[in-house]
């Protein structure tokens, strides 16, 4: 378990950015209005919701093969025809925000 000290630092030292709390499925329960979870880890990353699918959440250092492949829309055909360069400009002029992401597990 990483030191709760640990989150308040990376916090002071990003005055200002946005802390987005990441629920993993089992800390909900919808029998009841709050569920009790906990810290698993943190760290700084880059977000965004997802272009192609807006229930998703994109994480610039995770998800750049789920980008690629809903980039080329499933298209065989197409994939051949689009350069790699293409691609990686797209994922990098996202509109991307700084957040502390917070991962919370069970208890």
């Amino acid at each position: 378990m990483i030191a709760d000290n640990d989150l308040i630092k990376l916090v002071n030292e990003n005055p200002g950015t946005r802390i987005v709390p990441f629920v993993a499925r089992e800390v909900v329960n919808p029998d009841w209005a709050y569920n009790l979870g906990s810290f698993d880890c943190w760290s700084l990353e880059e977000i965004i919701t997802d272009p192609y699918d807006d229930e998703h959440i994109l994480i610039k250092s995770q998800d750049y093969a789920d980008f690629e492949y809903n980039y080329y829309e499933c298209d065989n055909e197409k994939r051949e025809e689009i350069p790699e360069e293409e691609i990686k400009k797209a994922w990098n002029n996202l509109d991307w925000e700084k957040v502390i992401l917070a991962y919370i597990e069970m208890p």
